[in-house]
């Protein structure tokens, strides 16, 4: 009997490092980054790069003397959940419409670019505050989940 068990536990040992976290070499390595600018005052929101590991670099506005730096850390996977699942449902082709760039006077610029993987050419777009009722669909998505990450992540930088 004793020799089964010592069998058995040989053979599930020697399949665990095949089951350790299947497909972790094949995640994608996408990267965002969305750029708030303008406004009213002219320094905008500020700036989130965000890397598919959850890795983040959040740049406040630019305030002269204000002595704020740029912030960075790594999100939960709670967190990073949304942008991911926005980022999986993305269409860019349809991204580039000239009617998105078309500013008024005062509007906060958004400016994002998008990277499936660090070789691939980034997906670049443009568009206003006063134009963003006309996104496509999957572009407003993942700007709304990528303004509220900012939100949070201001939450967790000093000053």
């Amino acid at each position: 009997m004793f020799g089964f068990w010592v069998f058995l536990l040989s053979a599930l040992l020697a399949l665990v490092p095949s089951c350790s976290r299947p497909g972790a070499d094949n995640q994608p390595a996408w990267s965002v980054q969305l750029k708030i600018t303008g406004g009213f005052t002219g320094r905008g929101n500020g700036s989130l790069r965000l890397a598919a590991d959850g890795a983040y670099l959040y740049e406040p506005p630019a305030i002269p003397n204000s002595g704020r730096k740029p912030c960075d850390g790594k999100l939960t996977a709670e967190e990073l959940t949304p942008v991911t699942r926005a980022i999986n449902h993305v269409q860019p082709k349809n991204w580039n419409l000239a009617k998105l760039k078309v500013a008024a006077p005062d509007a906060f610029g958004y400016e994002l670019e998008l990277r499936s993987d660090p070789k691939a050419t980034p997906i670049d777009v443009v568009w206003y505050d006063n134009t963003s009722d006309q996104l496509p669909d999957d572009l407003k998505q993942l700007s709304e989940v990528l303004k509220q990450t900012m939100e949070n992540v201001k939450k967790k930088c000093p000053g």
